[in-house]
């Protein structure tokens, strides 16, 4: 066994530059066998080009990835990073909607065959067995276009499983799910970490990294900034280190004397989104000018993450 046996994913001193512009710095990430890590970091971050960098579109410049104790290639492709176990699930369903579940599986597993022929039990067996890894009830010959998001995103996940992989890589897997359905979802990658397999949950809900995830890395400006156990670190302390400054004033602004709601919904929630509060002001200080702040991360309002949370989660 190589280096990096330690880990099931180890990606080392990282580095990507489009023209002159630097996306990572020697961002770092590793993860253990049976755990569900959390990549953590503003929009800009660099969170979305080290995956991309991991999974070969394109390659890193530079630096060393390592898939359970073997080294990629560098420069490697992204059949490559798929063949060492690595498979990644995007928000945007990679899944052929006219085709069935069964014939999505096999699209890539490739379809078994009987005197020169489609084996189609054969094919319905594998994708059953593939589902049954994850505990979920879907039958494989209903076409992916009659599925929920969170179906789909099963039979995604069930299709790279049916490849082997050992470690699954998903991009704001919840961004489109209401609250049933994050938790059938979290359920199916327990079982998959419990299994051995390993798991990068990249997220901006917090709540949801606290529930689910062992530990956190962070990235801020391309670069690591650290890595933590949920347990170990408060929620407070996570948006700082995301952010990079002080957020204790965050929560007070909104409430000031100075400051007044522009937009203001309390409990909303719909068939695709779980409750939460949002508050959208004017927010007045000595600092500066009144200026408006929303209840989502980014790196220009990254504190005014605060205002977007569960009720459940500030109680």
């Amino acid at each position: 066994m190589g280096e990096g046996v330690a880990s099931l994913l180890d990606a080392r001193e990282i580095r990507k530059a489009y023209g002159g512009a630097v996306a990572l710095r020697g961002a770092s990430l590793a993860v253990a066998r049976g755990e569900i890590h959390a990549l953590l970091g503003e929009n800009g971050a660099g969170k979305s080009t080290l995956i991309k960098c991991i999974a070969g579109t394109p390659p890193p410049d530079s630096g060393t990835i390592f898939v359970d104790g073997r080294r990629l290639a560098d420069h490697h492709a992204p059949a490559a990073a798929a063949e060492a176990g690595l498979a990644f699930i995007h928000q945007e369903s990679t899944l052929i909607e006219d085709l069935t579940v069964e014939e999505n599986i096999a699209i890539v597993e490739g379809y078994p065959r009987r005197w020169g022929l489609i084996n189609w039990p054969a094919m319905r067996r594998r994708a059953r067995e593939a589902l049954n890894t994850l505990d979920v009830s879907i039958d494989p010959n209903r076409k992916v276009a009659e599925l929920p998001i969170a179906a789909r995103t099963t039979v995604a996940i069930a299709r790279a499983l049916a490849l082997s992989a050992k470690v699954l890589v998903l991009d704001e897997p919840t961004a489109s799910l209401g609250a049933k359905d994050v938790a059938a979802l979290f359920a199916a990658l327990r079982r998959i970490s419990a299994q051995g397999g390993a798991i990068v949950f990249v997220s901006h809900r917090l709540d949801e990294v606290y529930d689910l995830c062992d530990r956190m890395t962070v990235l801020r400006d391309g670069a690591n900034v650290g890595t933590a156990r949920p347990r170990d670190l408060s929620r407070r302390d996570l948006v700082e280190m995301i952010c990079g400054h002080d957020v204790s004033h965050v929560g007070k602004s909104a409430d000031a004397p100075d400051s007044r709601p522009v937009l203001e919904a309390r409990g909303y929630e719909g068939e695709t989104v779980a409750p939460f509060d949002f508050r959208w002001g004017l927010v007045r200080s000595s600092a500066s000018p009144a200026c408006p702040t929303r209840g989502i991360t980014n790196s220009a309002k990254c504190s005014s993450v605060w205002r977007l949370s569960s009720p459940a989660a500030r109680a």
